[in-house]
């Protein structure tokens, strides 16, 4: 993990003990998954399943992925009109990244 990271995520750590941040390092909305958000994808899931009590020891993730925010919005961070010759729509100062991820719990398959 980089030395200027503000997130420690250490797997051996139980979820709960771990405060969440949010990255906002990426220059294109389409670009993949930084570090610090795989960590944090990782780590919002390990909350979420000891939040409602799932039963699950341990997690092996198998891949995080970025989901493609809407093309009317990429365009509009980017500042790329829709139709040739057309207005730029407004956009939002920031865009919402999103991600999915597939795992397993290794101890019960």
């Amino acid at each position: 993990m980089p030395e200027n990271s503000t997130s420690t995520v250490p797997s051996a750590l139980p979820a709960e003990k771990v405060t969440n941040t949010i990255a906002t390092g990426f220059s294109h909305p389409l670009d993949p998954l930084s570090p610090q958000e795989i960590e944090e994808v990782s780590l919002a899931i390990r909350l979420h399943a000891v939040e409602h009590q799932f039963g699950i020891q341990a997690f092996k993730f198998v891949t995080s992925n970025i989901i493609a925010p809407p093309k009317r919005d990429v365009l509009a961070f980017l500042g790329i009109p829709i139709t040739p010759g057309g207005q730029v729509e407004p956009s939002e100062s920031k865009l919402l990244r999103r991600a999915e991820s597939d795992f397993i719990d290794p101890v019960t398959g």
